[in-house]
C-alpha cells in the first residue's frame, strides 16, 4: 500500500505543470519536483531557496520564510529579476513536513504573460504606425504637461498639423504608400520638435505638438522649422508625389489658463484657415484661372 501510494504520489507531482519545491524555516530546500529542476537547470535540494532564484542570491525582502507561514495559510508574490530576468509567480503554503515547519512553494513563470501586458499598456498610449503618443496618451501627458507649465509660469503652444492631400495619395497610389507618407510626417515632426515636447498623431492625418516655455518668437521658429525640413524631406525624397503640411497653432500663458480641448479646439481653427488659403492660392495659380 505505501508503494502504491508512493507510485501515486511521484506520479503525481510529475504531473504538476508548475515548478515546486518545500522549504524548511532556514530556506534550506528539502524537496523539489522534476519542473522545478527544469525550470532552474539543476537538483538544488539542500541549497538555500534564494541562492537557487534569485539573481542576486539574497533573501528575497518579501520572503515569507521572515515573517513565517502559518500551517495551511498561503501567501502569493510576484518577483522579479530570477533566472536572467524571468518573472515569477510564487505560492507559499505553510505545512509540516517530516515533522517540521515548512512551506510549499509553486512557482508559475509568468514572464510571457508580464511583456503581453506591457505591449497592451503601451498600446493603449501610443500609435503603432508612427510610434507616436496616440489621441489617448497625448491627452494624458498633456493634461500633466499644462499644470507643469501653470506651476512654473511658462507659455504653452500647441501645434495642430494636418497631412495635406491623404486621400489623394491613398486613393493614387495606395494605402501602403499613405502609410509611409505618415511615417515620414512623424520623422519631420521628432526633428523640428524638441526632446521635452509632447507629439502625437490624434488619429487619420491629424498630429499635434505641445511645447512649453515657448513665445510667440520661439512658435514661429517652430513652425519655419518645419517647413524647412519639409522641403528639404520634398527635395530629396524619391516619392511620386510630395508632402504638404498646414500648421495651426494656439498659445495660452499662466495668466490666461486654458484647457488642452480650448488648445486643440483653438490650433484646429488655425489650421483649417491655413488649408483654406492655400487651396484658393491653388486655384488662382492654376493653369485654368490664369
Amino acid at each position: 500500500q505505501l508503494e502504491r501510494t508512493n507510485i501515486f504520489n511521484n506520479a503525481l507531482l510529475a504531473s504538476i505543470p508548475f515548478g515546486m519545491d518545500i522549504v524548511d524555516s532556514e530556506g534550506n530546500i528539502l524537496f523539489m519536483n522534476r519542473k522545478l529542476q527544469i525550470m532552474f537547470g539543476s537538483e538544488a535540494i539542500g541549497k538555500k531557496c534564494w541562492a537557487l532564484y534569485r539573481d542576486d542570491k539574497k533573501q528575497c525582502k518579501d520572503c515569507p520564510l521572515k515573517k513565517g507561514v502559518e500551517f495551511g495559510k498561503t501567501d502569493t508574490l510576484e518577483t522579479n529579476g530570477c533566472l536572467g530576468g524571468k518573472a515569477l509567480l510564487v505560492t507559499h503554503t505553510g505545512m509540516i513536513f517530516e515533522g517540521k515547519k515548512a512551506v510549499l512553494e509553486i512557482f508559475q513563470d509568468i514572464t510571457e504573460k508580464k511583456r503581453y501586458e506591457e505591449k497592451l499598456q503601451t498600446l493603449a498610449i501610443v500609435d503603432e504606425l508612427t510610434t507616436l503618443c496616440n489621441r489617448r496618451g497625448f491627452l494624458t501627458l498633456a493634461e500633466h504637461q499644462l499644470k507643469v507649465a501653470k506651476r512654473q509660469k511658462a507659455k504653452t503652444a500647441l501645434f495642430f498639423i494636418d497631412l495635406d492631400n491623404m486621400k489623394e495619395i491613398n486613393d493614387n497610389r495606395g494605402h501602403e504608400a499613405g502609410d509611409k507618407a505618415l511615417i515620414e510626417t512623424a520623422f519631420l515632426l521628432k526633428r523640428a520638435a524638441r526632446e521635452s515636447d509632447i507629439i502625437a498623431r490624434l488619429g487619420g492625418d491629424e498630429f499635434v505638438v505641445l511645447a512649453t516655455g515657448l513665445d510667440s518668437e520661439n512658435s514661429a521658429l517652430f513652425t519655419n522649422r518645419i517647413h524647412a525640413y519639409l522641403d528639404e524631406h520634398n527635395k530629396e525624397a524619391f516619392h511620386p508625389y510630395k508632402l504638404s503640411l498646414s500648421v495651426g497653432m494656439a498659445e495660452c500663458g499662466h495668466a490666461e489658463p486654458c484647457s488642452v480641448k480650448e488648445l486643440l479646439e483653438q490650433a484646429d481653427k488655425s489650421m483649417y484657415k491655413q488649408k483654406l488659403q492655400k487651396k484658393r492660392f491653388e486655384a488662382t495659380d492654376s493653369p485654368e484661372a490664369l
